[in-house]
């Protein structure tokens, strides 16, 4: 029995050797893999990564990035030195931002839990209900437009096109050939109408008018094909902002939800104002 109590005695101590000695390994990796260092501070690669947003960062950002933490640790360090975390002035804002950090997270997960399905006609009720809101600023183009890496691919498709309505064009070039990228009745301002090219094309045509071949870049082919035009001052058709008007009667749906709860919690939490 005390051979078998001290054979499991040596053992645990060997086993803790290679944990401590693992842990030793452990702490002297993470002090040295870091990026920067102020007093016990320090910036690691893992951090760098995170608070760019990509692994794929030059490294005039990275740079940018380490002097920016550099100096704010700094400046931290300073302000602890000088008493100024223990300030009242500076718990109070602490306080306060803790209170708008946890209100808005709350918040946020709350709305979002909250999921909008809007009827056609409903999102159609509110535009003709709100039409003098959706008076656009600028001249705006409705168009189909085809882009191709190969010559006679859109030679092809244009061919087609001027001889049938844009579905059933697409329809015969996807039914024999692979090359080809299509979008229909794309509402787009002009100042979002790339290239320069395009937008001038665009601009000389009638509606159902078929654009010459443009070619954007090197091996690179549109044609663009006017639906309809707007200028400043008009209103286009519910159906080329619909997604437009989805997101401002979701905003005001969401409003409404947020409304709802706030006047929840002040019955809940017995809120007094004087």
């Amino acid at each position: 029995m005390k051979n078998s109590q001290k054979r499991l005695d040596i053992s645990l101590i060997v086993c803790l050797s290679f944990v401590i000695a693992g842990c030793d390994k452990e702490l002297k990796l993470i002090e040295n893999d870091y990026a920067a260092k102020v007093g016990s501070s320090v910036l690691t690669e893992k951090q760098i990564q995170e608070g760019i947003g990509s692994k794929k960062y030059g490294m005039k950002l990275r740079e940018e990035f380490v002097r920016e933490w550099v100096n704010k640790e700094l400046l931290y360090q300073k302000a602890v030195e000088e008493g100024i975390t223990s300030e009242p002035e500076y718990l109070n804002i602490i306080d306060e931002s803790r209170k708008e950090l946890a209100a808005g997270l709350f918040l946020e997960r709350y709305l979002a839990s909250k999921v909008l399905i809007f009827s056609e006609r409903e999102l159609s009720d509110y535009f003709y209900g709100n039409v003098n809101e959706f008076i656009i600023n600028h001249n705006a183009l409705v168009i189909n437009k085809a882009a191709f890496s190969n010559y006679e691919d859109v030679i092809f498709f244009r061919n087609s096109l001027l001889e049938n309505d844009w579905d059933f064009a697409v329809s015969a070039y996807r039914s024999s050939r692979a090359d080809g990228e299509f979008i229909k009745e794309k509402f787009l301002y002009e100042y979002d109408l790339q290239p320069l090219s395009l937008l001038r094309a665009a601009k000389e045509l009638m509606n159902g008018e078929i654009s010459i071949i443009i070619e954007d870049q090197p091996g690179k082919f549109l044609v663009v094909q006017l639906v309809e035009s707007y200028a400043k001052g008009s209103i286009p058709s519910f159906k080329y902002l619909l997604e437009e008007v989805k997101e401002r009667y979701a905003f005001i749906k969401l409003n409404e939800k947020q409304n709802t709860l706030l006047a929840e919690l002040y019955t809940k939490y017995d809120v007094k104002i004087k």
